[in-house]
C-alpha cells in the first residue's frame, strides 16, 4: 500500500482483498477492518513518514510444536505492519524487459487473485531478467497468453486503446483497476482480453503498473 504526502492510496480496497484472501484461506484476521486500518495509519503516524509503502504481512499463527503443515493447530493469526520510504523502483526512465520462460502459476493450481507469499516462480523470473540485465520479466500462463510482470500488471497501447490482460492469471491490482477508471474518465477505451506475445511486440506503447 502506499502513502503519498500522508495520504494513504486505496486503504480501504487494499484492505477488502486482504480480508476477502483470508476468508478464502480460512484465516479470521484477528481485528476488525476499522481496527486495522487504525493500525496501519498508526504505523505510518509513529514513523513520521509521508511518502512511503506499507505492508501487511498476515500468517496463520504458530503450529509449535506441532509439525508444519497443520493448519488446524494454528494458534491465534498474526499480524505484521510495517512502513518504510520507498522510491519508484523502476525510476522514471523507459525500461527494459524480457520475457520470462518460467511461467505464472496456473489458477488451476493456485488462484492468482490470491496474494500471498508464494513468490518463487516470480523470484526465479526476475533472476533471468536480472542475467539478462533487463529491469523487468514479463510472465506468460501456461496457455501462452501474457499474465503479469513478476510485480505488477500490464498494459498495452495500440492506436489509441488500452489493453490488458484478462484476470484469469494475474493479480487484480489495486492500480490496474485505478488506471482503467482514469482512463475511462479520460475517454479511453480499455479492454481486457487475452493478449499474445505478439500484441505485445507490435504495440505502439508498453506500461506497467504496481
Amino acid at each position: 500500500i502506499m502513502a503519498y504526502e500522508g495520504s494513504i492510496y486505496w486503504l480501504d480496497r487494499h484492505i477488502q482483498r486482504l480480508y476477502d484472501g483470508a476468508h478464502s484461506l480460512k484465516i479470521e484476521i484477528p481485528l476488525a477492518e476499522g481496527e486495522l486500518k487504525q493500525a496501519i495509519v498508526e504505523t505510518v503516524k509513529r514513523n513520521n513518514l509521508k511518502t512511503c509503502q506499507i505492508r501487511i504481512v498476515l500468517t496463520r499463527g504458530l503450529v509449535y510444536p506441532i509439525p508444519y503443515l497443520r493448519p488446524k493447530h494454528s494458534k491465534r493469526p498474526t499480524i505484521i505492519i510495517y512502513a518504510y520510504p520507498l522510491p519508484p523502483y523502476l525510476g522514471s526512465k523507459p525500461i527494459k524487459m524480457i520475457t520470462s520462460s518460467t511461467r505464472r502459476t496456473p489458477s488451476q493450481s493456485i488462484d492468482p487473485h490470491l496474494k500471498t507469499l508464494n513468490y518463487l516462480n516470480n523470484i526465479l523470473a526476475r533472476l533471468e531478467s536480472d542475467n539478462a540485465g533487463a529491469d523487468e520479466a514479463l510472465m506468460l500462463g501456461i496457455d501462452g497468453y501474457v499474465a503479469e510482470g513478476t510485480s505488477c500488471n500490464i498494459f498495452l497501447a495500440k492506436e489509441g486503446v488500452l489493453y490488458t490482460p484478462m484476470l484469469t492469471g494475474c493479480l487484480p491490482g489495486v492500480t490496474r483497476a485505478t488506471v482503467m477508471e482514469i482512463a475511462g474518465e479520460l475517454g479511453y477505451k480499455v479492454i481486457e482480453k487475452n493478449v499474445t506475445i505478439h500484441e505485445v511486440y507490435a504495440a505502439d506503447e508498453l506500461f506497467v503498473t504496481g
